[in-house]
């Protein structure tokens, strides 16, 4: 009965459709962060943007979801690309992501460095803050082409819902 439930609800998850992301975004919008993350995970093998948004989201939906260390491990594993506007994307969630993670669980990492491990979690916070001013230095290259990109125009990335555009006009503003 409960699986006849989820697929007249929400017949989108038990098929491989091409409109992946799209069923996905619909989740996102609605504030359904598992489901959404479900759905991005089978649309991150699609190929170019999709794949990449896909990436981007899945990584996004464990952090609110408040899987912060899934979501630095995601984005830690994650190739940067050669599209310069996508590193930068790409550069900023993962530096915003280990903010957010080191604020919330910078009291109980390790103190001692481990060689060797790729877990995030096990590193300690002086590695951590080095990780984060590693991405944001790592932005300064870049700027040239995040300038170019209108804030409004990153909505898919950025929450700009009532914010004040003039400040912050360009991706490399924000």
């Amino acid at each position: 009965m409960k699986l006849l439930l989820s697929i007249l609800l929400f017949p989108c998850l038990t098929s491989a459709a091409p409109n992946g992301l799209a069923t996905a975004d619909q989740f996102f919008s609605k504030n359904l962060y598992q489901e959404a993350l479900t759905a991005y995970g089978k649309a991150a093998a699609l190929p170019g943007e999709e794949g990449m948004k896909a990436q981007y989201r899945s990584a996004e939906c464990e952090a609110l979801l408040f899987r912060l260390g899934e979501a630095a491990q995601r984005l830690s594993g994650l190739k940067l690309p050669a599209d310069q506007l996508w590193q930068g994307r790409l550069l900023l969630l993962r530096a915003e992501t280990g903010r957010r993670f080191l604020a919330q669980y910078g009291y109980s990492l390790p103190a001692d460095e481990q060689q060797g491990s790729s877990d995030v979690t096990k590193l300690t916070r002086a590695q951590w803050q080095r990780r984060i001013e590693a991405d944001y230095n790592s932005l300064w290259p870049l700027r040239d082409e995040l300038l170019k990109h209108r804030l409004e125009g990153e909505a898919y990335f950025v929450e700009i819902k009532d914010a004040e555009l003039a400040y912050t006009p360009t991706l490399w503003d924000f």
